[in-house]
């Protein structure tokens, strides 16, 4: 027997080490699963940012008896692909695609 009584046997240290590892390897698991969702929600609304922006500008357009160009056609497809690809970059980049997306829309809403 060991003289040390809180000495572990190297088979007990791998057995806890894989406990411990196991935990934290479903603890990142749960945390992941809850960044996804919540990333799929920004993306989603990236998606309808981009949507509700082109059907703006061509309703502001209207409005305004401005004849539709398609310049001002391709400024508001401009506008509403920037947020398509941010969304789409948000499977890469969630974080950066999020924040870009948030300044340009209050860039484009001055």
């Amino acid at each position: 027997m060991s003289e040390n009584p809180n000495e572990f046997s190297a088979s007990q240290k791998t057995g806890n080490e894989n406990v411990i590892t196991d935990y934290f390897a479903g603890v990142k698991k749960l945390e992941v699963q809850g960044y996804e969702s919540a990333v799929k929600k920004a993306r989603n609304t990236l998606f309808v940012t981009a949507a509700v922006l082109f059907i703006g500008e061509i309703i502001t357009a209207a409005i305004s008896e401005t004849e539709l160009t398609p310049l001002i056609i391709g400024i508001a497809l401009f506008e509403a692909g920037l947020f398509v690809a941010l969304a789409l970059w948000t499977k890469k980049k969630p974080y950066t695609a999020i924040i870009v997306g948030l300044v340009l829309f209050i860039v484009f809403g001055f």
